[in-house]
């Protein structure tokens, strides 16, 4: 081989070597890189950039109680539309007064002027006041900063000047005085709530001797009754729905069945994770990275948790019912020295909450600004073919207090409880009824869905600690519980 030849062979060499070396960072780059957070369900949503849903329709009350000054209240699942702007308004009013008072009290001093005729929306988790402003475009004032977080804001006429707002969890309560002309409006709604056919609360207290404020219901009518349902997602949709994580060519992406029926997708070396049941409940995860940004405020995570609904699966809805998603809780986590937030959605089906029984229908993590885990279980929901006469047909459900005090139920609760480390020192009887009922947080009521069933179960919910307990709403046996993880 002459030396021109030799000369050639060596850049041929130089040229293989390079070309080898860019498709191993070629592929390093995609098997590895970070997903493209633009990709979406084709199929079902079409092209998104920015959320077409309010971050303001999904911060809604969990719930509204309405206390008539007489021992005697009502609770209602989703606060009245009017009754919701009427307080909105009127906060703007108070934060835009010049003047505005913010006093700290005492949790007793809340609690007493509640008992006049009031007004109570309530969240089951802490809002930074500036953010609750923000999303409901009120204008904050800087008084408004002595009140860091908020669970609970209310109206009672035994101050009709005056608005009050809660951090429950923090213990800390707060007074505000202020201009606003809705005290008679705020008249007018509470007298228009009492009017109304809702069903009367008491203290749980009232039933078991003791100053337990939790509130029950005593008696109640419901035209509730079981909801035939499917899955939103339907098994055709398994490649665009690992479209929207991967990308739409899938490239480097494996995908494996099981025998029940699961299919897993997997990219890079089992980095990220998504599983599709056979019934639709869609998983995703990925370890966060310390270069996906850094901590976000309450508000920008909770936009960013709502965009990444919408374009992995979509918004839910119906054209047989009202559906509805709205925050039902919020954790702040903290992993390998990186923090976020935890969202759990709860969905509301014609003003009723759907309870399920192993998880909230959507949940959505943020690490340092980065999605690192999605759950989705959302539902179709159509009237039963069985139910032939379509105008509501009215039932006595089983007394709350009675679907405690019954044996069984009481037995089963307390096997839970003390399965989770909760201390019991009753075995039995009224003493282990009395027991459990002070233990409860939280009673309300509208729909089960249980895995094993493809109806949703008109229900009663028990709430103790972390934990949500069902029974059937008219019979009241038992249907499960919902242990909700603490970070």
């Amino acid at each position: 081989m002459n030396p021109q030849q030799q000369k050639i062979e060596r850049f041929k060499n130089v040229v293989i070597a390079l070309l080898f070396l860019i498709t191993l960072i070629f592929l390093y780059t995609f098997w590895i890189g970070p997903v493209r957070p633009s990709f979406q369900f084709p199929s079902l949503i079409g092209k998104a950039s920015e959320s077409q849903i309010p971050t303001s329709a999904v911060l809604w009350p969990n719930q509204t109680v309405v206390d008539f000054g007489n021992g005697e209240a009502t609770v209602l699942d989703q606060a009245p539309p009017k009754a919701w702007e009427l307080m909105k308004k009127t906060f703007s009013d108070f934060n835009q007064t010049t003047d505005l008072k913010i006093n700290e009290i005492t949790q007793d001093q809340y609690e007493k002027i509640m008992d006049f005729r009031s007004i109570i929306f309530k969240y089951s988790y802490s809002i930074p006041a500036e953010s609750f402003c923000s999303i409901h475009d009120i204008k904050a004032g800087s008084a408004l900063k002595s009140t860091p977080n908020l669970s609970e804001i209310g109206y009672s006429t035994g101050s009709p000047d005056s608005l009050f707002i809660a951090d429950v969890k923090a213990q800390r309560y707060y007074r505000l005085i202020g201009e606003s002309n809705a005290a008679a409006s705020w008249q007018a709604l509470i007298d228009g709530i009492d009017n109304y056919q809702n069903p009367t609360y008491y203290p749980i207290g009232i039933f078991i001797g003791n100053q337990h404020q939790t509130l029950i219901p005593v008696n109640l009518s419901s035209s509730l009754s079981p909801l035939a349902y499917r899955g939103d997602f339907k098994r055709s949709m398994e490649e665009s729905a690992a479209q929207s994580f991967f990308g739409k060519t899938l490239d480097f992406v494996r995908g494996v069945e099981d025998s029940r029926g699961t299919i897993t997708y997997m990219y890079g070396y089992s980095q990220k994770l998504l599983t599709i049941s056979p019934v639709g409940v869609i998983e995703y995860k990925e370890p966060p990275s310390r270069d996906s940004g850094t901590t976000e405020a309450f508000e920008k995570a909770l936009k960013k948790a709502i965009q990444f609904i919408e374009t992995h699966g979509g918004w839910p809805t119906s054209e047989q019912s009202s559906i509805s998603l709205t925050l039902d809780d919020v954790q702040i986590i903290t992993r390998d020295d990186l923090s976020g937030f935890r969202f759990f959605f709860k969905l509301m089906l014609d003003d009723n909450t759907v309870y399920y029984s192993n998880e909230n229908p959507v949940v959505v993590e943020l690490l340092n600004g980065q999605i690192t885990y999605y759950r989705r279980d959302l539902i179709d929901v159509s009237i039963l073919e069985s139910e032939p006469d379509s105008s509501p047909q009215w039932r006595e459900a089983e007394t709350a207090i009675n679907v405690l005090a019954i044996e069984q139920n009481s037995a089963a609760v307390a096997s839970v409880l003390k399965n989770q480390g909760v201390s019991m020192k009753e075995t039995k009887g009224e003493a282990l009824f009395n027991e459990i009922a002070e233990k409860v947080d939280f009673v309300g009521y509208g729909y089960a869905k249980i895995p094993t069933k493809r109806y949703l179960i008109p229900a009663w919910a028990f709430r103790i600690n972390n934990m949500t307990f069902l029974f059937e709403l008219y019979d009241g046996h038992p249907l499960g519980y919902y242990l909700r993880e603490t970070p």
